[in-house]
């Protein structure tokens, strides 16, 4: 794709531009995501169960990546936890990403329901799965030496799910509409509405060219 935004023409980032391989990155999926899980703490210590409002992030179309969806709260505000997220490319989901802040793990976000050291996510529940391998939880733990920055850092990270059967899962290519976690409306990109102009001219070309026709008939 085309990467770069103004503000720095090297970041490896695919903007909207209309361009036919960054619009491929913006060509959206609406299953496979996360509706809600269990969070909690080491041991289930202060389990919750928690509802995502998942959506789009149009500045999030990473090079040779794929573009991120993420709980609407967790996108547009800081990361006060550790956070699920969801990845695609041209219609096809692309990765199950955790994602964690270096603030999480050197505890130093200030929040008191952030489970540091230990942060577990279970018995998450999709709107459709299309992919059967999809997790169903994961978690992470750290060290007390993220936080003291004393002796080492270790960082342990747990991803479960239903292996793939045979030859494994099939990834199909399945569009759909997903809304703008900026906005809350259904995001339309660039390249959709440049082609929706052009098929409307073409249309246009040939209904004027088919009267033309018509009149000399006549």
């Amino acid at each position: 794709c085309q990467i770069g935004t103004r503000a720095n023409p090297r970041l490896p980032v695919c903007t909207d531009n209309g361009n036919h391989a960054n619009s491929d990155y913006y060509n959206l999926i609406s299953s496979d995501m996360p509706q809600s899980a269990v969070v909690s703490g080491a041991n289930s210590v202060g389990e919750t169960k928690k509802r995502f409002d998942f959506c789009v992030d149009p500045s999030s179309a990473i090079l040779r990546s794929g573009i991120h969806y993420g709980d609407k709260s967790e996108t547009v505000g800081e990361w006060k936890t550790p956070v699920t997220i969801i990845g695609s490319h041209d219609c096809r989901l692309m990765f199950f990403e955790p994602m964690i802040s270096w603030k999480w793990i050197s505890n130093k976000v200030g929040f008191s329901h952030n489970h540091w050291p230990s942060y577990h996510v279970s018995d998450i529940q999709y709107n459709r799965k299309t992919y059967q391998a999809l997790p169903h939880s994961w978690s992470i733990s750290v060290s007390d030496g993220c936080k003291t920055g004393v002796g080492h850092c270790h960082i342990r990270i747990v991803v479960e799910g239903t292996k793939c059967k045979g030859s494994g899962c099939e990834l199909k290519r399945e569009c759909g509409a997903m809304k703008d976690c900026n906005t809350d409306r259904i995001y339309t990109s660039v390249g959709s509405h440049s082609r929706s102009m052009k098929e409307a001219g073409f249309l246009t070309f040939w209904s004027v060219l088919a009267c033309v026709v018509c009149l000399f008939q006549a």
